[in-house]
């Protein structure tokens, strides 16, 4: 079969490469659901061996307690060096491990000045961090996939800029609003009937150079 080209400029290749990360990331997905409900039943069958045995790693990975408690950034309760971060009104809790891996997340100069920090802002820090929508995207794309057996996922690529050069930006009296050689408007507004008053009122308000004044 030759390599045809479709009515968009789309190869065969090019339609089965697309067909094929579809459905790669579609199963990819799906082994990472049935590893977080996987490793939550066997936590709860008390580490069932029928259960553990459908997770690519043993239970400890990826619960480090028997506690009753989800981390709300990467939904299980992952052991670590650091402590669980746990925070009243509203409820939100941070296992270890993502309190490891946000801290390492912070920029250079901002993890320089942590030991100057009181414990309890760090804390806050790191938990106002971990429930971000891109640290949690983080962990859907690089925990989920180490503990579904899969290779990490790629961050997701960036739409290149425009490299059309920017307008410029006009200056002076310019940049206050248009010319003033700019001719007037027509005004179509009946006026039979109309005073003189409202005739030159009718007339200045729909003027505009009045209205830019005045604004």
């Amino acid at each position: 079969m030759g390599n045809r080209q479709t009515a968009r400029g789309w190869t065969d290749k090019e339609f089965a490469g697309l067909e094929r990360e579809a459905l790669e990331a579609a199963s990819h997905r799906a082994r990472k659901h049935r590893m977080i409900l996987t490793a939550h039943i066997a936590q709860r069958k008390d580490a069932d061996s029928e259960h553990t045995h459908g997770l690519p790693h043993a239970l400890s990975h990826y619960f480090a307690s028997d506690e009753d408690r989800v981390c709300m950034r990467c939904l299980l309760d992952r052991p670590g060096s650091r402590p669980a971060l746990e925070k009243q009104d509203p409820y939100t809790y941070v296992c270890a491990a993502c309190h490891d891996e946000i801290e390492a997340e912070f920029p250079v100069d901002l993890r320089s000045q942590i030991p100057r920090w009181r414990e309890q802002d760090l804390y806050d820090r790191v938990i106002h961090k971990a429930v971000s929508r891109p640290m949690k995207l983080k962990a859907v794309k690089e925990v989920h996939s180490m503990l579904a057996g899969l290779p990490p996922e790629a961050p997701a690529k960036v739409a290149a800029m425009s490299k059309a050069p920017a307008a410029t930006r006009p200056t002076g009296d310019a940049a206050h609003g248009p010319d003033d050689a700019q001719p007037a408007s027509e005004l179509l507004i009946p006026v039979d009937g109309a005073s003189a008053a409202e005739t030159a009122y009718t007339t200045l308000l729909f003027d505009y150079r009045s209205v830019r004044k005045s604004w």
